[in-house]
């Protein structure tokens, strides 16, 4: 939801869009060129409204990497808003560590954790769960705020508070009585 959020008011979105929907059938890189946009920018879009069945890609296979190719199939995107205010609902709550048999895959150099082995699964973090996880205090402490992560990694407050309901979620993290 977070990243939807965060890309649903772009116009460049739905220049994107548009254009894959007179030209089906292309990857990011091909629609970035055309539309004088980065890729990363043209990929991350893609990713995003395939999450939401917006946009569908079929693998095609060649010497070297396969390549994604795209096509605009529409739809409707709901956004829950009491699952966005319950994600407001720990601002200003103090977290920390739950106690557990957590077994976490650190990058130190990088100061993030790359993923968690939770009940025999492996949970792979993205760059900023990483950065946030690494920074929730131990079990047992007085916890930290996602105002006080935001200003220490300088990520907005919204990205941690998403990144800290998740951990929650996965009874990683507890909220300090």
């Amino acid at each position: 939801m977070n990243e939807l959020l965060k890309i649903i008011s772009s116009p460049q979105l739905f220049e994107v869009l548009n254009f894959l929907k007179d030209n089906p059938d292309m990857n990011s890189s091909a629609i970035a060129k055309s539309l004088g946009y980065h890729t990363f920018t043209v990929q991350r879009y893609l990713e995003v409204m395939e999450k939401f069945n917006i946009v569908a890609f079929r693998e095609e296979k060649k010497i070297g990497r396969p390549s994604k190719k795209y096509r605009y199939i529409g739809g409707k995107i709901t956004i829950d808003i009491n699952e966005i205010l319950s994600i407001f609902k720990l601002k200003g709550k103090r977290i920390r560590e739950r106690s557990g048999d957590f077994k976490y895959s650190y990058d130190l150099n990088r100061e993030t954790i790359k993923g968690v082995i939770l009940n025999k699964e492996k949970i792979k973090f993205n760059e900023i769960e990483g950065k946030v996880l690494f920074l929730i205090p131990p079990v047992n402490s007085n916890g930290i705020t996602a105002c006080e992560i935001s200003e220490k990694i300088n990520i907005n407050e919204f990205d941690v508070l998403c990144a800290l309901k998740k951990f929650l979620s996965l009874n990683l993290i507890e909220v300090v009585e």
